[in-house]
């Protein structure tokens, strides 16, 4: 778990600090050589950046890396997105109340301002869309427990 932060959709997944919540995440150790490809993914430097975060790890504090957005408001995921994380929540058993919750907040928020909830990251968002990449592609990282 990530104290005192919370997940927040604008469009995309991403973390901000609020006092008293908390996200739950998964741990990954990555390998040197996997930072570049995962770095092209997450459309850093420009959607996203990086910055250390503590995070606690069976109730021991531990540091840890995670991609912050960089700008944007919040905004609702599409179905396909929103999918694919409740599906890993669901793979990892974790309490995808959170999810729901993160979720609702982006949907309501969209509907209060009368924005689509289809609308999509402009390409100049740092996401190219013509590369083909993915992390199936020689990934060294791995899963920690």
């Amino acid at each position: 778990m990530i104290k005192d932060w919370e997940l927040e959709f604008r469009g995309v997944a991403t973390i901000v600090p609020k006092k008293g919540a908390e996200v739950p995440v998964l741990l990954w150790m990555l390998d040197p050589r996997d930072l570049p490809a995962l770095n092209r993914y997450e459309g850093w430097p420009h959607l996203y950046r990086q910055e250390e975060i503590e995070l606690e790890v069976d109730g021991k504090p531990v540091m840890g890396m995670a991609y912050l957005m960089n700008r944007g408001q919040i905004s609702p995921p599409s179905q396909g997105y929103l999918q694919t994380i409740w599906d890993g929540y669901k793979q990892n058993d974790m309490d995808t109340s959170y999810l729901v919750e993160a979720a609702a907040r982006a949907y309501d928020y969209a509907s209060e301002m009368n924005l689509r909830y289809d609308e999509t990251l402009d390409e100049d968002e740092g996401i190219d869309e013509d590369e083909e990449f993915s992390l199936d592609d020689d990934v060294q990282m791995t899963f920690k427990m």
